[in-house]
């Protein structure tokens, strides 16, 4: 199963400044040995890179594979943004 993820997160200081945060990128799940496995592909806010990242579904926040640019987490990047 195949599906387009597009989220916009918006971050709001006690100012009222904003950070949006786009979390954009298909993903796919399929069954490998009796598990179910999500793959993302872009930018997955989750785990924190852009690139490609396989997630074991059955085990939660197992990450099975991961390639690309580690940006962090959107919160850390939103108190960045709005200090």
């Amino acid at each position: 199963m195949r599906r387009k993820a597009h989220a916009l997160i918006t971050f709001t200081n006690a100012a009222g400044e904003t950070c949006e945060f786009h979390d954009i990128g298909p993903d796919h799940y399929y069954l490998q040995d009796g598990h179910l496995f999500l793959a993302f592909s872009g930018r997955s806010s989750g785990v924190g890179v852009i690139g490609h990242v396989v997630v074991n579904v059955d085990t939660g926040e197992t990450v099975e594979f991961s390639a690309g640019q580690d940006f962090g987490s959107p919160v850390a990047l939103a108190c960045e943004a709005l200090t």
